[in-house]
Formats: structure tokens, sequence, C-alpha cells
């Protein structure tokens, strides 16, 4: 499709030199409306910025007046506040400074107050120490006095107190000690069932055992034995109870002894046993029984004697007797 022509173009055929004419007309037409575009944007653009730093500037003047204004409404409050700080400051100074001397003196009366409380204190619990042993001292001997004279009712008051059962006096006796010495089961029975050590011992090494063995008293030895007591305890001589029944020649004891289980070749410090023993005493119902119970003929003592040499040292009918029946014994088992 033809385009129509436009009313400035040219409808019959020009020379040459007339279409460059033409084209330089279009070409000069274009760039003026193209210099008129930018000549209005750049009247529009500039109006813009030139009346931004108007506004912006009328802004910042006006920030300042509204923030004068706000701080100027705030200042009185904060100054009043401010003031009342001071003043609260102020009063408080002045309230120490015109107190200062009572509450130095007060806190120096409260401190040496507390001292001297703290060292009335220590004072009165050395004091409630000392008087606490002084009671149980005095407890304590109380339980032993009355064990000794056998007052029951001191002896139950005592225990009431808190005293041991096990207080010893100043040989290491306690009370089961020292009464079994007397024999009297009802007294040892009543210290046992209240917790009495059946195997405590003295300074000598003595147990109740010991004491009533050598006594020869076989229902106390009986009720120890009962009771717990160890029949291989030992003096500080190195003596049982067996070398003490077999020195008094109680037979039945030795045999309840030996049955607890006694040593029965337990030598004293000199080495004696109590086969020497019973030999020495000419004890022949005895001797049996040790030497049924396994007593060695040939043990020697410090001196290198043995049961048969003890015998021999009697001179009496018994103690021939005792020999022979060493003799025989030995010959017979070889020992």
């Amino acid at each position: 499709m033809n385009k129509a022509p436009r009313g400035d173009e040219p409808t019959q055929p020009v020379s040459t030199g007339i279409q460059l004419k033409y084209k330089l007309r279009l070409v000069q037409h274009k760039a003026s409306a193209t210099g008129s575009f930018f000549r209005s944007f750049s009247g529009a653009t500039g109006k813009f910025f030139r009346s931004f730093p108007e506004v912006t500037k009328r802004g910042f003047r006006k920030f300042p007046e509204v923030t004068g204004d706000f701080f100027c409404r705030l200042r009185k409050p904060i100054t009043s506040a401010s003031t009342a700080a001071q003043l609260k400051a102020s009063t408080a100074k002045s309230f120490f400074c015109r107190f200062r001397r009572p509450i130095l003196i007060a806190a120096t009366f409260l401190t040496l107050a507390t001292g001297a409380v703290t060292a009335v204190s220590l004072t009165l619990s050395d004091e409630s120490v000392q008087l606490q042993q002084v009671d149980r001292t005095q407890i304590a001997q109380q339980l032993l006095d009355s064990a000794k004279n056998w007052d029951v009712r001191k002896l139950k008051d005592a225990l009431q107190k808190g005293a041991s059962i096990d207080s010893q006096d100043e040989l290491g006796e306690t009370p089961l000690i020292t009464v079994s010495r007397t024999g009297k089961i009802g007294r040892m029975k009543f210290l046992l069932n209240n917790g009495a050590n059946p195997n405590a011992q003295d300074n000598a090494g003595w147990s109740a055992l010991i004491g009533v063995s050598k006594n020869g008293n076989l229902d106390a030895a009986q009720l120890l034995l009962e009771s717990g007591a160890n029949p291989k305890l030992f003096n500080e001589s190195k003596e049982t109870a067996l070398f003490w029944a077999a020195t008094r020649g109680n037979n039945e004891l030795s045999k309840l002894l030996l049955e607890k289980g006694a040593t029965i070749d337990a030598a004293t410090a000199q080495g004696v046993t109590p086969l020497m023993q019973a030999a020495a005493y000419g004890h022949l119902e005895l001797c049996l029984t040790l030497l049924s119970a396994g007593a060695r003929v040939s043990v020697r003592d410090e001196n290198e004697r043995t049961a048969k040499d003890y015998a021999s040292m009697g001179g009496l009918g018994k103690h021939r007797k005792v020999k022979r029946l060493l003799n025989g014994y030995g010959a017979k088992n070889g020992n």
C-alpha cells in the first residue's frame, strides 16, 4: 500500500538538489523538536530543584522552634526533679552530719558488746564443759561405789543419769569385775543384763572370768561364758582362766573352759602350762582330763622343766601317781 505524501513533501519528481534541501529541512525540524523537549524538561527540573532548598530550609528553620518549645515545656518538671534530688541529698548529708558522732558511738558500743557477749558465751561454754566433765566423773564414781557396796538404788540412779556400766576405777576395775570376786550371781546378772562387758579387763589384764576361775566359782564362770566371756584371755602374767582352774584342781571348771575353746597348752610368762600346774599340785584327775584333751607332756618351761619334773618336785603320794600317769601317757603317745 502506497503511503500518502505529506504536505511538505514534493509530489512530483524533483532534482537531486531539491531532495537534499528537503532532507536538510527535515533534520532541522527534528532537531528543533528535540531541543524544545529538553528545554522544557530542564525548566521543570530546575524549578523543582530550585524550590527544594527553600522548602528544606523552611523545614529546618521550623524544627528548632518545635524542639525548643518541647524542651521549654519539659524544663520546669526536670528542674523541679533535680531540685528535689539535691534537696534529699542535702537532707541526708545534714542528717548524717548531725548524728555522725552518736552513730559512731553506738556502733563502737555494739562491737564491744558483741565481743563481750562472745567472750561470755565462750566462758560459759568452757564452764559448762567443765561442769559436764565433773558431773560425769561424779556419776561414774557413784556407780563404782554403789557396785562395791551394792546399793541398787544408787546404782540405778547413776545409770539413769548416764553413767557407763563399764566405768573403771583407778585400778581399771569395772563393776562386773568387782562384783564377780564376790561370786554373787544375782548381782552379776543385774550388771550383765544392763549391758556390762564380760570381757572387760583391768589395768593388770584381769577379766571377770579369770577372777572367778581363780576363786573356783563354777556357777559364776558358767554365767560369764554364757554371756560371751572369752576363755582365751590372759592377764599381764599371761595367766588364763584354765591356768587358775588347773591350779585349784577344779576339774569341772576345766572341762567347761575346754568346751568353750580355752587354749590347752597356753603358757604363762615363765612358760608354765596348765598341765604343769596340775602336776605340781598333784591333781591326778585333772591331769587325766588335760591329757585326754590333748595336752603335751613334752612342753618345757623357761627352765627346761616338763610336767613330769613338776610332779617329781612334790614328793607326796599323789605326786608319784601323777608322775606314773605322765610317764605312761608320754610313752604311749610319744609326747
